[in-house]
Formats: C-alpha cells, sequence, structure tokens
C-alpha cells in the first residue's frame, strides 16, 4: 500500500556529507507503509549509513527498484511528509556513540516519543544505557551489536515488517514426549510479543478442538513442531503440517538433541528445521530469531497469496464487461460500474478485522469498501466479523467465494 508519498516504504539515513538521504519503494512487500529514519551524532554517522544500506538491500533483494525522493529533511529536526500522514508508521533508529547524544539528537528523540511513533536505539554489548541514551530511551528495547553493526539488522527488519502485526504462532507438539519443551517455547514466543496456540493453555473443555485447531491453524501464519518421537507417531501433528504446507504457512521444526528419542520428523524438510542443544536463555535467542525469519517470509507470502486470488479473480470478471474497468489506488483494487463504485483488499488473517477497519478509512466518497479474507470457524471470530459488518460499511468476500464476490462486484450486485 502506498498514501500520498507515493512509496510503501520509506528510508532516511545520513550520506557521506551528513545530509539525510531519502530513498523509496514502491510495489513491495509491506501491506501498511513505513517510514524508517537512521539518525546518529558525526562519529556514528558512518554506522547508521551502514545499516541504511543494509535494510534497502534486504527489502530490494528480489531486484525491487528504490526512487530517490524528495526529503526535505536536509538537517535533524527537519519535517518530512510522513510525519503528518496517519496511515504511515514513522520509526527512528537512533545509532549511539561512546558518549551521551548531543542536544540536536535527544531533541529529535523527544520529538518522535511526543509523536508517539516508535524509536528504537542501536549499540554495543558493553555499552551502558544511562551514559550513551538520553533518560526517554533508558529502559525502552535496544538493538545490541558486539563486533558489527549488520547484526542488529534482522531485529530492524523484525520492526519494519513486524512491529505493527499481531505475530501469530501455532505450537504443534505430541502431550507425551513434548509438553515441557513446548511450554518452553510458548514462553519464549509469549515473551516476543507472539500470540501463541497452545492447546495445554488455551484450549478449553468446551471448546471444539477440532474447529478449534482449523480456527487457530487458519489465523497463524506459521505453525512451530516440537519434533519428538511421540510427534512423530502422532496424528494430529501430522495432520497440522500438511494443513501448514497445503495453505503456504511458515513451518518450524526444533528438534532439541538432549531429548530423549528425539528424532526429525518426516513431513519437515532440513531446511525447515532448527536443531538446538538444549533451550537455555541463549538457545531461546536463536529460536525466535529463527521464528521471525520464518514469519516474515510466511506473512509476505500470504498477503500475496490473497492479493493475488483477489486480482486474479476480479480482473477476470472484469475482463468480460467492457462498461467495467479495474483500476488500483495505494494497493486497494478499484472496480467502477455504470452504478457502483467499489474498493478491494485482502487479508490472509481470519475476519480482518484490522485491515477491514483501514481499508475503511482509505475508500472515499461513494465507495463500497470490500475486504476478501478467510472465514473464521470459531463462534468468537464470528462476532469479529459481524462487529465489524455492525461498526463499519465493510462488507466480506470469504475465501473459497472469491469468484462468486468478483461477479456479484463486476455486476454491481454486492
Amino acid at each position: 500500500m502506498t498514501t500520498n508519498t507515493g512509496f510503501e516504504l520509506m528510508i532516511q539515513g545520513p550520506d557521506e556529507t551528513g545530509l539525510q538521504q531519502c530513498v523509496g519503494l514502491s510495489g513491495g512487500p509491506l501491506r501498511s507503509p513505513v517510514r524508517i529514519e537512521f539518525i546518529a551524532d558525526q562519529p556514528a554517522q558512518p554506522l547508521a549509513q551502514r545499516l541504511a544500506g543494509l535494510l534497502r538491500q534486504q527489502v530490494g533483494a528480489d531486484n525491487r527498484r528504490w526512487t530517490s525522493c524528495r526529503c526535505d529533511a536536509e538537517m535533524i529536526g527537519a519535517s518530512c511528509r510522513a510525519w503528518d500522514d496517519q496511515s504511515i508508521r514513522n520509526v527512528l533508529v537512533v545509532v549511539t556513540t561512546d558518549d551521551s547524544p548531543s542536544a540536536p539528537i535527544r531533541r529529535e528523540i523527544e520529538r518522535w516519543i511526543n509523536a508517539d511513533h516508535d524509536v528504537y536505539s542501536v549499540m554495543r554489548v558493553d555499552a551502558e544505557p544511562e551514559h550513551v541514551l538520553p533518560p526517554q530511551l533508558v529502559g525502552r528495547l535496544a538493538l545490541r551489536y558486539e563486533e558489527s553493526i549488520g547484526e542488529v539488522i534482522e531485529e530492524i527488519l523484525d520492526a519494519v515488517y513486524l512491529a505493527s502485526e499481531e505475530r501469530r504462532a501455532f505450537i504443534s507438539y505430541a502431550h507425551a514426549d513434548g509438553f515441557e519443551t513446548a511450554t518452553q517455547v510458548f514462553r519464549a514466543l509469549s515473551e516476543a510479543r507472539y500470540d501463541v496456540y497452545l492447546d495445554r493453555f488455551r484450549t478449553r473443555p468446551p471448546t471444539d478442538f477440532g474447529d478449534r485447531i482449523n480456527d487457530e491453524l487458519i489465523d497463524k501464519a506459521m505453525i512451530v513442531v516440537v519434533e519428538t518421537a511421540g510427534a512423530g507417531r502422532s496424528r494430529w501433528v501430522r495432520q497440522e503440517i500438511d494443513a501448514a504446507h497445503t495453505n503456504g504457512y511458515g513451518v518450524l521444526g526444533v528438534l532439541v538433541d538432549d531429548l530423549d528419542a528425539a528424532r526429525p520428523h518426516d513431513k519437515i524438510d532440513d531446511l525447515e528445521r532448527l536443531r538446538l542443544p538444549s533451550l537455555t536463555p541463549e538457545d531461546c535467542e536463536r529460536l525466535v530469531e529463527q521464528v521471525n525469519a520464518v514469519y516474515r517470509r510466511a506473512v509476505q507470502r500470504q498477503r500475496e497469496r490473497a492479493d493475488d486470488a483477489l486480482r486474479t479473480a476480479l480482473s477476470a470478471e472484469v475482463g468480460t464487461r467492457p462498461d467495467v474497468h479495474l483500476l488500483e489506488d495505494g494497493g486497494d483494487l478499484i472496480v467502477q460500474t455504470p452504478t457502483h463504485r467499489y474498493r478491494a483488499a485482502a487479508s490472509y488473517r481470519t475476519a480482518g478485522v484490522r485491515e477491514g477497519r483501514a481499508l475503511e478509512e482509505r475508500r472515499r466518497e461513494k465507495e463500497t469498501p470490500v475486504l476478501h479474507s478467510p472465514a473464521p470457524v470459531r463462534t468468537d471470530r464470528r462476532h469479529d466479523m459481524r462487529w465489524l459488518s455492525a461498526q463499519t460499511d465493510v462488507s466480506f468476500i470469504p475465501h473459497g467465494v472469491v469468484l462468486l464476490g468478483s461477479r456479484l462486484i463486476a455486476r454491481g450486485e454486492w
């Protein structure tokens, strides 16, 4: 999605002269626009420049083209068009030096915090936060590196891709011999701000277990499989892995070597597996890093699948009707019929409450917003869908009826 800035992702950082360079990307992997700015006092500006370059390289790895865009911010504290655009998420990354930050850096940090924007600090592992950070950032999340500044790029990618997401993961395991490990995985991911489904904690006796599992799987971007001998024999675990592969979810097998009789699951490829000697805090950090990487790829894949399905179905219907036109506006699909105008978007989430509300905010006068998303199985998720329908003008095209929905839209009958 792009906004009046014309870009889905904007990256600002110091160039060789110390001025803020601004580049923008459209047609990229994000659903919600993000502007990320790197700032630093002069001694650390090469490090900030390095991080901005690594981010461009990582996001543009599939040969997407970056465009130099006009940036009014030629010095710290100047304005940017993204600042007052409520649809754009602003992220500030402060690269520290060995000394206390200068007054301009402190003022800029305060400006971002007062605007309720996200602020991250980057520092060496041996740095004292009280010395290198202003008081507003002490106690906040800090990204630390040991030898190379590039060590934090994965965490910055997480900030760009995932911080605005409600991150969801499903833990698949066998109760007989995987419960203890599954509980440790649950805790590690929960502490990393994931909404984790583990049936020991989340399923209650009155719940239809089959519906619960199906809905939790459909509403997650990935599953984490605790690989044990019991998991290899479990019909449930095999079905959950099959469902994840069939639907394009991310899959990560976790094989902890000190488990008795642990063995790789034959449904999981070695490329989808993380081997750990144990689950110490350091091992849990590796686990979270790997989950983040798999999750990012899975979310992008899920979004693209949902978008492609909607685009293909609408294009096919519109193509048969010369008086109906398919347009695009900031990532949304616009269908103009002789009598109606629709604004359509897709979500990989069940009911897609967040995307539905954002879609309504983006719509223009006399447009009907339509959201293409999976139909919920559980009753409480159906309440979410009914709530969105009652509180907004958004209507749903559930997954599975996208052809029928597109046909009715092209006729102006949805």
